[in-house]
């Protein structure tokens, strides 16, 4: 018997533990955080980084609980290398989608054929802010679909972040459909005008709005068919000011187009007189609480492609096409309204890290280096896709993300249909996994 429980104990002792992902950025965090007091803490994660692997002490059992640990069979080189390149160290902000149910159909947007999804259980994200916000986290932005209107008890979820992490930056995105409303509905509650639904947000531990400009006052309301939209979000903002909410605007840069148009946001948002156009329109772009993305040639853009690269173009190189992202993602996280985390907005429900409906959060973090999607672009992968993406679906683009996403939804439709090799897949099972990817292009 005791040879037994020697046996058992030798097991234990002979195990190696590591950082994970998420404890490596608790460790970097807490490194860099002046006000920490609990240095017992900062120790024993800086002695296990500093020597990769370590072997198993009872001490770390509280530590594997909360997912800074775990235990580890890997080649110390491979570990070594997760901790030059953290997975999370660049990850600033979460995105919790929450709906992609929206109430506008605009011409540009990247999500106009996606499946509508909408979360049913805020409380299982509380799980997931929480581990954000314990490894210093403290950006959270609310987006959709329109949230406002669609996102349920979002709010609830607002609530928990603001209480756990009072410095917190929370923000919701909207194209602002209730503006000058009077007596309007959301989830069951009438608000007699914006106004008070400003108050509410911010009641509820709101800190931003972002208000999605895309264009001039014409070509914005034409593309989102809503004829004023533009001067309603224009005059919203010293409402919004009032409430003691901060506005703040969301907009796609087209190529060769102007963004002259946003210095009188920038005015009115920062109730500042700029001296030029310029000025106004710097402050605007070097405040991060604002976000500007370029326009991608992709699903209802695709309608707006001019065709400027070719698929086959020489230049193309595997260095090129794979997304640093999808392995090293800055600044943002993404948990979408299905449950599943992921990093690029524009790979909707297909991109996968894992779900928090079969998985912990902590679990699918810390596992994301064994994920296919993160292989695909850490190990350069993606360029073996183009000889097999059909013309019928993309031959010609505008934007690189676009071929990216086209070769990345091929090698998911391969998987899908159960082709590890590429090389050997059939006439049939390449017609098969174009034939998925065709309605998004």
């Amino acid at each position: 018997m005791s040879q037994i429980i020697n046996e058992k104990i030798d097991q234990e002792q002979n195990k190696q533990v590591k950082l994970s992902h998420i404890g490596v950025k608790k460790y970097l965090y807490l490194k860099n955080s002046f006000n920490y007091e609990d240095n017992g803490e900062l120790e024993l994660l800086k002695m296990i980084f500093n020597n990769i692997h370590v072997f198993y002490d009872k001490k770390f059992d509280s530590y594997i609980q909360k997912g800074f640990l775990q235990y580890t069979q890997d080649d110390i080189s491979i570990t070594k290398r997760y901790y030059d390149y953290p997975f999370l160290e660049n990850v600033k902000k979460i995105h919790f989608e929450i709906t992609s149910e929206c109430n506008f159909r605009c011409d540009h947007c990247r999500s106009g054929n996606v499946v509508r999804v909408t979360e049913d259980s805020i409380e299982k994200l509380f799980n997931a802010a929480d581990i954000f916000i314990d490894i210093g986290i403290k950006r959270f932005d609310f987006i959709g679909g329109e949230v406002t209107l669609y996102g349920g008890s979002w709010l609830e979820l607002v609530k928990h972040i603001k209480q756990k992490c009072n410095d917190s930056i929370i923000t919701v995105y909207t194209n602002g459909w209730f503006l000058e409303k009077k007596d309007f509905m959301i989830d069951n509650k009438v608000y007699k005008n914006d106004e008070e639904y400003f108050t509410h947000l911010k009641e509820n531990g709101l800190t931003h709005i972002l208000f999605s400009i895309d264009a001039p006052e014409q070509e914005h309301d034409a593309n989102r068919h809503h004829q004023g939209l533009y001067q309603k979000i224009l005059n919203s903002i010293e409402r919004v000011i009032d409430s003691g909410l901060k506005p703040r605007i969301s907009t796609i840069i087209f190529k060769g187009k102007s963004i002259s148009h946003l210095a009188l946001f920038s005015k009115k948002i920062y109730q500042y007189d700029f001296k030029s156009t310029k000025e106004a329109l710097q402050k605007l772009q070097s405040d991060n609480t604002n976000h500007f993305s370029n326009f991608i040639d992709i699903n209802n853009g695709s309608k707006l492609r001019k065709g400027l690269f070719h698929v086959k173009n020489e230049r193309i190189t595997k260095e090129l096409i794979r997304c640093k992202a999808f392995y090293r993602p800055s600044p943002t996280l993404r948990i979408r309204a299905d449950g599943s985390i992921g990093i690029c907005p524009l790979m909707n429900q297909d991109e996968l890290y894992g779900n928090i409906n079969d998985k912990s959060t902590m679990d699918i973090i810390n596992n994301v280096h064994k994920t296919f999607s993160y292989q695909l672009h850490s190990k350069k992968l993606l360029s073996n896709y183009i000889p097999y993406l059909h013309k019928g679906v993309l031959e010609k683009f505008d934007h690189l993300c676009t071929l990216r996403i086209a070769l990345h939804k091929l090698a998911l439709a391969f998987e899908t249909i159960g082709v590890k090799d590429v090389t050997k897949a059939s006439t049939d099972e390449i017609k098969e996994a174009n034939k998925l990817l065709e309605e998004y292009f």
